[in-house]
């Protein structure tokens, strides 16, 4: 089964989908990137690891990235966000920050997804060219 494989392309799919779904403001985050870890055949220690991505350190600036990039896609002007963790502050702000949120949400999510399948196939790949030369030296072009 290559949920448990390590393997480039199952790897690669793994950590999209988990920094995909790390990216997303939901609930769900490790459940919803297992189910898609099952679906495409990714390899799902990786998506669940990369999940990770966000964490009490890292959820207040991606977040903040995130509404921003969203409103420059509306092409509307920032509201300043003064935010204030508390449940009040959250129903109060949600109904005018939740369209810029979730469209920079999954804009990032999709970039940062992709760079890492970029990055994961690219490093594969340079990793296992230098081995071939150090096994090869007089095969050097």
């Amino acid at each position: 089964m290559s949920l448990w494989q390590f393997r480039r392309r199952e790897i690669a799919r793994g950590v999209a989908i988990g920094l995909f779904f790390g990216c997303l403001p939901i609930p769900i985050q490790m459940f919803s990137a297992c189910i898609l870890a099952l679906i495409t055949r990714a390899n799902l220690p990786m998506a669940l690891l990369c999940v990770w991505i966000t964490n009490p350190l890292t959820i207040t600036p991606m977040l903040y990235l995130e509404y921003h990039i969203g409103h420059w896609m509306l092409n509307d002007m920032a509201m300043p966000l003064q935010i204030h963790w508390t449940w009040t502050w959250m129903g109060q702000a949600f109904s005018q920050i939740w369209k810029p949120l979730l469209l920079g949400s999954l804009m990032f999510g999709l970039a940062v997804g992709g760079l890492g399948y970029l990055v994961v196939m690219s490093l594969w790949r340079y990793f296992v060219q230098q081995e071939w030369q150090a096994k090869h030296p007089s095969d050097i072009s």
